[in-house]
């Protein structure tokens, strides 16, 4: 078969990201097909465009341009201030108007996908052209969370609960093949869209990324949080400022250790400059409570000072409203350091007994989780060893293997 893999996930996509990269990696060990990498990300690593098992066509100075121009204005103008707009679209199904302003803005793509003469195209990350194109195409769902927590504004408001709706509506019903990334995750989509083909489904987990290290020396951790001013010990929390994220839960247990004389920092990274950012609202109630130098946001960071702040975290911290599996768990599983992580299905059953569970909206909870890890040097060597046994369960082999034999069942 002649299969194209859209690739679009830039570093900051974080999760996505990586999931995008394993696909290549997959192709890449699978000499039974023709391959096709369609791109419009500037951040695709160079070996995959050097390799001659894959044809590139490189669209990122050409089209994704006029692509994120159109989508800032249908996301920030029209779904920020028009929302009513949104709706009204989804309600009387006129919505093929916003299609005609995506095909307006991804006319290279869509040439370049025709011109590409494909049998198939993967979609790692999640763009409308997954139900434009009249290739059969393999689509990942990674959440459906407008459905699920829809009291988020980043998933819902301004017609982002609309846009979101018909794109994974019309996603199920026009893909061939669907991946998810657990089976909760399968549940959540047969439970959304019961119309949907149950034997379409394709459980495909993540994986951490492939540039961590495990082994990163302590001169280099040393030197990392002498950068950023860190001062151990701390707990750390890569993650966007979406309110789903569940910052101020972690800032509030940390008010509540500095209270029991127990100093402490909280390690941010991610962006701050996202919609609906809770940046400003978490700032104010650390100065408030005389707290705010041990929080600590440093933006976005280098992947090698990724791993350096996993390797010197007393833990991963993640009260995530949002599953049902999330990539910085297997991160700090393979770095080897302890995870604190959501309450919630999906992420208790990703888990399993590699970490501490509490409820994200309880910083009480948390706070007891931390101390926990802190009067327990042999717990945290516990978890240390089983996060490293559960992550070493699902490896890029078997990722790679379980591609094979869905594209296998296609042809």
């Amino acid at each position: 078969m002649r299969i194209g893999i859209y690739f679009t996930a830039s570093h900051k996509n974080g999760g996505v990201y990586q999931y995008s990269l394993g696909f290549l990696e997959a192709l890449a060990h699978n000499k039974s097909n023709d391959y096709v990498i369609i791109t419009t990300s500037p951040d695709i690593p160079a070996k995959y465009l050097r390799d001659k098992r894959f044809q590139v066509i490189n669209l990122a100075s050409s089209s994704q341009a006029k692509f994120e121009k159109t989508r800032t204005y249908l996301a920030n103008v029209v779904g920020k201030y028009l929302g009513l707009v949104m709706t009204l679209l989804y309600r009387f199904s006129v919505f093929s108007l916003v299609s005609l302003a995506l095909r307006y803005s991804q006319a290279a793509v869509f040439q370049a996908i025709e011109n590409a003469h494909l049998d198939l195209l993967i979609l790692p990350a999640g763009t409308d052209i997954s139900y434009l194109v009249k290739v059969p195409t393999i689509v990942a769902v990674h959440d459906l969370q407008h459905r699920l927590n829809p009291q988020f504004k980043e998933v819902s408001y301004g017609g982002r609960w609309e846009y979101r709706e018909n794109y994974y509506r019309r996603t199920c019903a026009k893909s061939v093949r669907i991946l998810v990334d657990s089976e909760v995750g399968k549940v959540d989509v047969l439970s959304c869209y019961p119309e949907t083909d149950p034997g379409k489904i394709v459980i495909l987990p993540f994986l951490p990324p492939p540039g961590l290290e495990p082994n990163v020396p302590l001169s280099y951790i040393q030197r990392t949080l002498k950068k950023y001013h860190v001062t151990p010990p701390y707990i750390y929390y890569p993650a966007h400022l979406w309110s789903h994220k569940n910052h101020l839960t972690l800032v509030k247990a940390l008010d509540i250790l500095h209270r029991q004389k127990i100093k402490l920092t909280l390690v941010l990274t991610g962006s701050k400059d996202v919609d609906f950012s809770t940046y400003t609202e978490l700032m104010a109630y650390a100065k408030s409570k005389k707290i705010a130098k041990y929080v600590r946001f440093l933006g976005y960071v280098e992947s090698r000072e990724v791993s350096a702040l996993y390797k010197g975290a007393l833990a991963l911290t993640m009260p995530t409203a949002f599953g049902p599996t999330n990539i910085p768990v297997l991160e700090a599983w393979e770095i080897g350091t302890p995870v604190i992580y959501s309450d919630i299905r999906g992420c208790r059953q990703q888990l399993g007994n590699a970490g501490l569970l509490a409820d994200p909206q309880d910083p009480v909870a948390w706070a007891s989780s931390i101390k926990k890890l802190i009067n327990s040097p042999k717990l945290v060597t516990s978890l240390v060893r089983l996060g490293k046994k559960r992550v070493s369960r699902w490896t890029m082999k078997d990722f790679a293997n379980q591609v094979a034999h869905m594209l296998q069942t296609l042809s």
